[in-house]
Order: C-alpha cells, then sequence, then structure tokens
C-alpha cells in the first residue's frame, strides 16, 4: 500500500511540474505540449 501510494504522489508531482513549465511560457508548446495536449 506505502509503495503505491509513494509511485501516485510521485507521479502526481512529476504533472504538476510538468504543467507549471508549460504555463511559464519558457518553451514552445510545440517542444513542450502540456500535460491536457498529450492526452488528447
Amino acid at each position: 500500500m506505502r509503495r503505491t501510494l509513494v509511485a501516485v504522489t510521485f507521479f502526481l508531482l512529476l504533472l504538476g511540474v510538468w504543467q507549471l513549465a508549460t504555463l511559464s511560457g519558457r518553451w514552445s508548446s510545440v517542444l513542450l505540449p502540456s500535460p491536457a495536449m498529450v492526452g488528447e
């Protein structure tokens, strides 16, 4: 159970950092698309 919680937390944090990176506008959406664009 603990291992699953750690894995889920890690991936949620990774998605959050990815989303913040795309919102920063530092990189083009062609080079770094948002998680929602990748999901589509």
